[in-house]
Order: structure tokens, then sequence, then C-alpha cells
């Protein structure tokens, strides 16, 4: 994307984000809303989630609903002259088409990625709630690496020459990644086994950059151990790996011990997206690709 597209692209992503604002607004006021003028082919941030996590109609105006506060101090008034102090399912399901309790479910894709909060200790329906913050950034078009990621992930933006027998290696990578994807299969995990030296990232990042993807790269010690933080890692990742279309390749050192090789497999056994893991040995993965 060369940088007159992308900065018309943010400005009129962010014009129809405005236009969507509008929209809620008027529902929820009882107003007919006033036509939008679309002047963006591309996707735009939202158009983006919605494919990325299958989002429903309701629920991407309900991610919307949250968004508006955030965003527009007239869209809180708005609430607030209702007798809403702040977004909650209860005044979604009165005022936005296509409305559907599953929007709420802790297995809907809304919560599932962590892509609103729910205040715990209220009813459900007048429960408060609240856009994430990595989300609410992504709507407004500013990409950045989720805070809680930062220091366990680091991009990698070095671009190596390649050996002949690296090169094939990633062009055999990129090939077991065609099909991934497509019609919600996960992305085959893989190893690529040899010495610390032998170029696994860079052949990890051709890889990549053959399936228009970034790359991230972790220390295989720095996965958490115990079962349940390792599944809220994984969901964060995954979830940044769709925003930022990026792979991850986690690096197995030779002094890692047994409890990193366990956690690492786990980790493999559940990824869903392009995870690479480079060991000196293969670990024992059971259960998928």
């Amino acid at each position: 994307m060369n940088a007159r597209f992308e900065a018309d692209w943010e400005s009129l992503n962010q014009a129809r984000l405005w236009q969507e604002l509008a929209r809620l607004r008027a529902l929820i006021e009882k107003k007919e809303p006033r036509p939008g003028h679309d002047t963006l082919r591309s996707p735009t941030a939202i158009d983006i989630l919605v494919r990325k996590f299958g989002l429903s109609e309701f629920e991407r105006d309900l991610l919307l609903l949250c968004a508006g506060v955030e965003f527009d101090e007239g869209f809180s008034e708005a609430l607030r002259s209702i007798g809403a102090p702040s977004p909650c399912f209860g005044l979604a399901l009165k005022a936005l088409p296509g409305a559907h309790w599953s929007a709420i479910a802790p297995t809907g894709p809304l919560r599932f990625w962590r892509m609103i909060e729910v205040r715990p200790g209220d009813a459900l329906t007048s429960a408060p709630l609240r856009i994430e913050e990595r989300i609410l950034h992504y709507l407004a078009g500013v990409p950045h690496l989720d805070e809680r990621l930062q220091g366990l992930v680091r991009p990698y933006r070095a671009a190596e020459p390649l050996s002949t027998a690296q090169y094939e290696t990633a062009r055999r990578l990129a090939g077991l990644w065609s099909d991934a994807g497509a019609r919600g299969k996960p992305w085959p995990a893989a190893q690529l086994v040899g010495p610390e030296d032998a170029g696994a990232v860079a052949v990890a990042a051709a890889a990549c950059a053959a399936r228009d993807l970034g790359l991230c790269v972790m220390r295989g010690a720095d996965l958490p151990l115990a079962a349940s933080d390792r599944a809220a890692f994984q969901r964060l990742w995954e979830r940044e790996a769709a925003l930022g279309e990026s792979g991850l390749i986690v690096l197995i050192e030779d002094a890692d011990g047994p409890e990193t090789l366990r956690a690492a497999a786990a980790f493999a056994e559940h990824a869903r997206s392009a995870v690479i893991f480079a060991c000196r040995e293969p670990l024992r993965v059971s259960g998928r690709p």
C-alpha cells in the first residue's frame, strides 16, 4: 500500500465510521437516518472485522454502538436522553435491527475474541458494555501491537538473503498454507527442525511474505506454562494475527526445559493461524496436521 493510498484510506475509513455512528444514533433516537455517501471501494476497518470474525449485522452494530460513546460525546448524550447511561445489551435488543441473544453469548465472536467487555455483577441485559481498546484503535484505522503482547512477541522487519535450500523450504512451507483459512479451516502448524543458527526466522519470513503475511517472533520460554494462561494468550495472539495479518515463529532454544516443550506442543495443537516452531528436535504434537 503506497503512502498516498494509505492516507486516503484512513480519511475515508474515518468518514465511513462517522456515517455508521450517525445511522446508529438515528436508530437510538428513533429518527430517519440520513443517507450516506459511499466513497470508499476498499473494505473499511469494520468491514474487515465482520469478514475476519464472522460478525452478524446485529453484532456489527452492537460493536459500533460500543465504539460510538468513545468517539462522539453526542452519542453518549443520545443514550442519556433515553435513560441509558452507557451501551448495554438491553438497549441494543430494542433499538437495533436483527437482534439475537447469541450476540452476547461467551461463545459468540464479540466475547470469544474479546472485542467487547461486559461488566460483571449486573444483569446481562443491563450490564454496561465496553469496546476493547485494541479494537477501538483498529476501527479508527490506527494499527499497533496489543500492549499485552508487547515484550512477548516482536515484529520481524529484516529481509535476509536465503540459500537455495532455505528458499526451497520457504516455498514448500508457503505451499502447505495455500488452502489455509479456506472454509474456516485452521492453518497447518509447521516445524522447522535444525540448529539454532539454521536461518529459521528468515525462512519463516519468506514463507509468510509469500502468503501476504508479516511475521512476529517469540521465545518458547515466554509461552505461559499454565493451561488457562496459555489459552488466554493463544486467543489474544490469534486475534492479533487476524488484525495484523501476521504469522508467528516460536523459537525453542537448546537450553529450554521439558515444560517449555510441553507448552509449545500444546500451543501448536490448538493454533489456528500461521504458527511455525523452530527447534532442534521435532515437537510431539497430536490431534492436528
